[in-house]
C-alpha cells in the first residue's frame, strides 16, 4: 500500500488499497497528532499516549 502525503501539516490522510486475492478497500484518517513520527514504532508509541477520541 502507498499514500501520499502532502501539505506541510495535512489535517487527513486518504487512500485506497488492494490485495493479490482482490480484495480492496479505502483508509480515511481523520486523527492529528503534534508530534511527528519516523517509523511504525514511533508512531504506535504516540497512538498509544494520545487520549481516546
Amino acid at each position: 500500500m502507498y499514500l501520499r502525503v502532502h501539505g506541510p501539516r495535512p489535517t487527513e490522510l486518504r487512500g485506497c488499497y488492494w490485495t493479490d486475492r482482490d480484495t480492496k478497500g479505502e483508509l480515511h484518517f481523520e486523527h492529528v497528532s503534534p508530534e511527528l513520527a519516523s517509523d511504525f514504532t514511533s508512531a504506535m508509541a504516540l497512538a498509544r499516549a494520545a487520549p481516546p477520541a
